[in-house]
């Protein structure tokens, strides 16, 4: 029972004219002085008291002086007033794209800032698995006489940045869930666009990751022992911020084009499985076949090896190891050689790699502006 109206109009200085007219009629009890006008109205327009008294206060109402009058009054607003012109708005949000953003960006630093079952435990894995990784691996980066050693060392950097990589993939599906629905509601009432909160929600990632790297990166990088250098240890922070924010705006892009966490899990381990077997670690790129070497280049993965082992051992041309033919060689001629890594590239494989962020970003907000999974 719904849709019929029973009373409208102004309701006066403490309910006066509601509870009058609804006295009005015969057999609807007085309201008490200690009792919330609202309430007893509800009580004696009841169904119940509607049965009780024979009464139908929507067909009362209909026929009654008030209604007439709001009919009467709504007639009379339907003719605009001499001279009036139609009611318009220069745009279609109350606030200019800047303001949108900041108040977004404002809202959703409080937001994480609140948010301890996902920050600081993303921060507790990051320091566990740094100490497990760099205790497994302890002192390997000064482990550097043979090609055993070498690749060793390719498995330890592989290993430290996929793992911490995919935690993060994965992380903020839940997060993406619980925002959306909120989202919806939001740009349906033209609070925002979809720019400003997709760059918001990418934005305010960024700080969080930065100190995760630099958290990972300081426990791994000094308890494998790479080497001491001021240069080395900042590309080595460089790759991990790049890869784990990659796969923490990758983990965005999948969960804004699936309607459902469950469908972005799988997705996101078909992924994985592509990029660990193309990245260059299970199979370099020289051994891989021709018709699916192409895919090497698209793996974001190789850029971040490339750049990992790049960065720490292609530059070393004053140590010596077996190639296992008898034959010595320096280390960086091994990288060089046997995987393909020259340091003049360890450059533009970092810039390749904040073009997938960037690149990622711009799905993200086009899935976010066209997309819409909303369920009534």
């Amino acid at each position: 029972r719904g849709g019929h109206t029973i009373f409208h109009g102004p309701i006066g200085k403490q309910s006066a004219n509601l509870i009058a007219y609804f006295q009005a009629f015969p057999g609807v009890a007085r309201c008490p002085q200690d009792l919330n006008p609202a309430t007893w109205m509800l009580e004696v327009s009841s169904h119940a008291a509607e049965i009780r008294l024979g009464v139908d206060f929507s067909a009362l109402y209909a026929n009654s002086n008030l209604a007439k009058s709001n009919d009467a009054l709504v007639t009379q607003l339907e003719i605009p007033a001499e001279g009036s012109v139609p009611l318009t708005f220069g745009n279609e949000y109350a606030q200019d794209t800047m303001t949108q953003f900041i108040a977004l960006l404002t809202r959703n630093f409080k937001t994480y800032w609140r948010n301890p079952s996902y920050n600081t435990i993303r921060y507790l894995f990051t320091v566990i698995l740094g100490l497990i990784l760099g205790a497994i691996f302890w002192d390997l980066g000064t482990k550097r006489g043979s090609t055993v050693e070498i690749f060793n060392l390719e498995g330890a950097l592989f290993i430290c940045i996929t793992f911490l990589s995919t935690y993060n993939c994965n992380g903020i599906l839940p997060v993406l869930a619980v925002e959306r629905p909120v989202f919806y509601r939001e740009r349906s009432s033209k609070m925002y666009s979809a720019f400003p909160y997709a760059l918001a929600q990418a934005l305010v990632e960024i700080p969080y990751v930065a100190v995760q790297a630099i958290l990972y990166s300081v426990i791994t990088y000094f308890l494998i022992q790479f080497e001491f250098t001021a240069i080395k240890f900042l590309w080595y922070l460089l790759f991990t911020f790049l890869t784990l924010a990659f796969f923490t705006f990758f983990g965005l892009t999948v969960a804004s084009v699936s309607p459902a966490p469950e469908l972005s899990i799988a997705v996101l381990a078909m992924f994985y499985s592509l990029w660990f077997v193309f990245g260059g670690f299970f199979i370099s790129y020289d051994s891989m076949p021709k018709w699916w070497s192409w895919f090497y280049w698209l793996d974001p993965l190789s850029y971040t090896l490339y750049g990992l082992i790049g960065s720490q051992l292609s530059d070393i041309t004053d140590e010596f190891v077996d190639d296992g033919n008898g034959n010595l060689q320096s280390v960086a001629a091994l990288v060089q050689n046997s995987l393909g890594f020259k340091h003049s590239f360890v450059g533009p494989a970092a810039g390749i790699l904040a073009g997938f962020i960037v690149a990622f970003w711009f799905v993200y907000l086009l899935a976010t502006t066209k997309l819409n999974f909303n369920k009534r």
